[in-house]
């Protein structure tokens, strides 16, 4: 404290160091001064200073506030005890004063005042007690909380009307209030109906004027349902940790940093390692890959990623490398955790360890590759077998079709040509269902859909099948259904397979009897081909097979009738891809049968109908100039000289070197070219004869697969005809083709 000493008239006669400090002014410059340079008194009323004079006077001695005004304009609020100074013979010498201030306090009491007006206005539960614990404030907070009211609580110990729980015993909770000023902790409370809320409690310790302990003001926020939540969101977060522990998979938590945090025992297993809490970051390796083998920095990783942008990362695999060396390829689905303002402060990831199905995959791969290799090398097999098998049909057919007719011949020679040819188309016939059923089978016969008159695909093939009909002497009976309309069909697809059909029930029919063909259209949206026989029928046991490929009833079957047995099957493959279907009937053996085929019908705004090809014209060809490359000599021969009877000008070549250099040399008009020759190819002539004379080409080929096709079409050929040739359909194309030109 402050201690001043005046003289009977006020002169400053002593001042200790507290003094110097507290008005600004050294003792050496205050003694002998007056005291109101040192301050200015100012009283709380007139009243009050003539009671401090009074009390010094009669009792020698007062107590009591009020408020100095210092040398520089600053105010202090003070409590002063003043006694009055005498000497031995009683006579009044001065004063003593001990001054200590308490502006601070003021403050705080004012501050108290202020606040306990708006007290009443919090819903924490505030009251103040004195060192006793009893009651002396009790907030309107504090009844909402308790439901006791302010009169049934003053006055009341505190602990023993809210029946307080406290965590510790209450001595060492005092021992701190009193050395610290403040405890903060956390209490049980029993209301007034019995029920117990939990209180976030903060006690404040008042002293007065002197330090002594004088009050203690506590507020208690009810807490009772966040620790509800807590004890759930603690619940929810050990059955977290236990499902991450169960899960199969690799998953882990970090924080915004990417630090790990929580992982289990799948995570362990990946990585090869316990990784360190709070250390190891993002997929708990500091090595990792791009699934092209290429070195990924650990701040472009998905996870990082995800923490960087707020987003999922989905889809990218890395490499993790293990303390051993080992990869595993992994596929990682990195999340954000939020809070509620939709910040990020950390990451969950679940890490599928792809290893062994990326170690399948590769091995699938590989297997696709031989087996596309091994398909590759069929294909070129089949096509190279149907260009040798072909090739040598040409010249004979081309020489039984020129002397089948030939009136100057025998019959019975004229009959053996007609034979002969109907066994080169017979093994034509086997060829195309051989290479039919390979496109078949590895995917690659593709369709062309279109609009098709049912009914006139049946008049088709009856029409081509007359020749059959006439030498089995057998009869047709043809039912058409006008109101059958249009399907959504391959033309030629779909007449190669009724011609299958009806071809076989001609085959199996006895003569002078009858087959009947009909056409309907359905209520169930599909529209249908019938065609019934009274052959030899199938007995049950074979009726499931009669599809399959090889199989054609029964070997007594094959012997006496002959073929392989693939038309049917090609049949029920090309159905499946016009997404309708064949199926067989039959009542046993000798009871016929009956072949239905399905085509969902469609409705098409198009009038366009499909309808046989106008016959050749027999008009003379054009004056042409022709180049014919041809390395099998006797088609050469044959070929030629039809074509030069036909008024076409005929110049041979056998090889590309040949025919390139006939090309350098003369003037043509078209290019007739087979494919395989001995130096190359038929497309490197086309290509050469195309830029030098811009001229029109027909190819001629043993491979007739679609991808033959197409490469004589990018090569620049206009028509591209499948040996054996028939020369009807070669001058039909040199037709044209010229008129094309």
């Amino acid at each position: 404290d402050a201690v001043v000493a005046v003289d009977q008239d006020q002169h400053v006669t002593y001042l200790n160091a507290t003094a110097e400090r507290q008005y600004g002014i050294m003792a050496s410059a205050a003694l002998g001064r007056s005291l109101n340079e040192l301050w200015t008194t100012q009283w709380s009323s007139p009243q009050a200073h003539a009671a401090a004079n009074a009390a010094l006077r009669d009792t020698g001695s007062w107590r009591g506030e009020s408020i100095h005004v210092k040398r520089n304009g600053d105010k202090i609020h003070v409590e002063s005890s003043v006694i009055r100074l005498l000497d031995a013979t009683g006579g009044d010498i001065g004063s003593l004063a001990t001054i200590r201030d308490i502006t601070e306090r003021k403050r705080n009491e004012n501050r108290l005042v202020e606040q306990s007006r708006l007290l009443d206005l919090t819903a924490d539960a505030i009251f103040v007690r004195d060192v006793h614990h009893r009651i002396t404030y009790w907030s309107q907070g504090a009844e909402a909380a308790y439901g006791f009211t302010r009169e049934e609580a003053i006055g009341q110990v505190k602990h023993e009307l809210l029946r307080t729980e406290f965590p510790m015993p209450m001595e060492q909770i005092m021992e701190q209030l009193y050395r610290d000023g403040r405890w903060v902790g956390e209490l049980k409370h029993m209301r007034k109906d019995g029920s117990v809320v939990i209180d976030n409690t903060r006690w404040v310790l008042d002293r007065d004027a002197l330090g002594q302990p004088a009050s203690i003001l506590e507020t208690n926020t009810d807490v009772t349902e966040r620790r509800r939540t807590e004890a759930a969101l603690q619940a929810s977060e050990e059955k977290y940790r236990s499902l991450i522990q169960s899960l199969p998979a690799a998953v882990y938590t970090c924080d915004c940093d990417g630090c790990i945090q929580l992982y289990n025992a799948a995570a362990v297993e990946l990585w090869g390692r316990e990784p360190e809490i709070g250390r190891d970051v993002w997929c708990g390796s500091w090595r990792l890959y791009r699934s092209d083998g290429s070195a990924l920095d650990l701040k472009d990783c998905p996870m990082a990623r995800t923490l960087s942008s707020g987003r999922p990362v989905r889809g990218e695999e890395v490499i993790i490398v293990r303390p051993d060396g080992t990869r595993r390829h992994v596929l990682p689905y990195p999340d954000p955790i939020l809070d509620s303002e939709g910040r990020v402060t950390g990451g969950v990831n679940m890490l599928l360890d792809i290893t062994d199905r990326k170690r399948t995959e590769m091995l699938l791969r590989e297997a696709k590759d031989t087996a596309e290799l091994a398909s590759q090398s069929k294909d070129r097999f089949l096509a190279v077998l149907s260009h040798e098998l072909r090739t040598p049909l040409t010249p004979v057919l081309l020489t039984v079709a020129s002397l089948e007719h030939d009136t100057e011949l025998k019959p019975e020679v004229r009959e053996d040509l007609s034979m002969i040819k109907r066994n080169i188309e017979l093994e034509t016939k086997l060829i195309d269902d051989l290479l039919d059923l390979s496109r078949i089978t590895s995917g690659k016969l593709s369709l062309v859909i279109e609009a098709v008159d049912l009914n006139e695909i049946v008049r088709q093939v009856c029409s081509i099948c007359e020749p059959q009909l006439h030498e089995q002497s057998v009869f047709l009976d043809v039912e058409l259904d006008e109101g059958a309309g249009m399907v959504a069909a391959d033309s030629a697809r779909l007449q190669q397979v009724l011609w299958n059909v009806v071809k076989n029930a001609i085959k199996f029919t006895p003569e002078k009897d009858t087959i009947h063909i009909s056409t309907a259209r359905r209520d169930d949206g599909y529209c249908e081909v019938r065609v019934i026989d009274r052959g030899i029928g199938i007995p049950p046991e074979r009726l499931p097979h009669v599809f399959n490929a090889f199989e054609q009833g029964g070997t007594s079957i094959t012997r006496q009738f002959g073929g392989l047995g693939l038309g049917l099957a090609i049949c029920k493959a090309l159905m499946d891809l016009h997404h309708g279907s064949i199926r067989a009937e039959s009542a046993g053996a000798g009871q016929g049968s009956t072949f239905i085929i399905e085509l969902p019908s469609r409705t098409m705004t198009t009038t366009a109908r499909i309808r046989l090809a106008a016959p050749p014209k027999t008009a003379a060809l054009p004056q042409l100039r022709l180049l014919f490359v041809e390395d099998h000599a006797d088609t050469a021969r044959i070929l030629s000289r039809q074509l030069s009877k036909a008024g076409l000008v005929v110049v041979q070549a056998h090889d590309v070197a040949g025919a390139i250099e006939l090309s350098e040399r003369e003037r043509f008009d078209l290019l007739v070219s087979d494919l395989g020759l001995p130096d190359g190819s038929g497309y490197e002539v086309m290509r050469h004869v195309r830029s030098a004379q811009n001229i029109p080409g027909i190819a001629m080929s043993g491979y007739g697969m679609e991808e033959d096709m197409r490469r004589s079409r990018e090569a620049g050929f206009s028509e591209h005809l499948v040996k054996p040739i028939d020369l009807r359909e070669l001058i039909a194309a040199i037709r044209r083709v010229a008129v094309r030109k």
